[in-house]
């Protein structure tokens, strides 16, 4: 994933323009997997968000996840270095 959008080859988007949609997106029920600050290795590494469980576990998403109510929806476009 790249900035928890997922290219088709699951690869970094390289290409000189690219159209991101939101069926791209991709939930994390974690929180975010991109560290705020370094951390030394005797504490948590910080997030920019963070869950105190993961989502999945709660009873509102155990039997319906997250999902993209429309997969044809342009979120950004991208141009080259982006």
């Amino acid at each position: 994933t790249i900035y928890g959008v997922k290219s088709e080859s699951h690869d970094f988007i390289r290409s000189t323009a690219a159209t991101v949609k939101s069926d791209q997106l991709q939930w994390l029920s974690n929180g975010s997997e991109f560290l705020k600050e370094p951390s030394d290795s005797s504490s948590k590494p910080k997030t920019y968000t963070a869950f105190s469980c993961d989502q999945r576990s709660l009873p509102e998403f155990s039997n319906n996840a997250v999902t993209v109510q429309d997969p044809d929806i342009i979120i950004a476009k991208l141009g080259p270095g982006q």
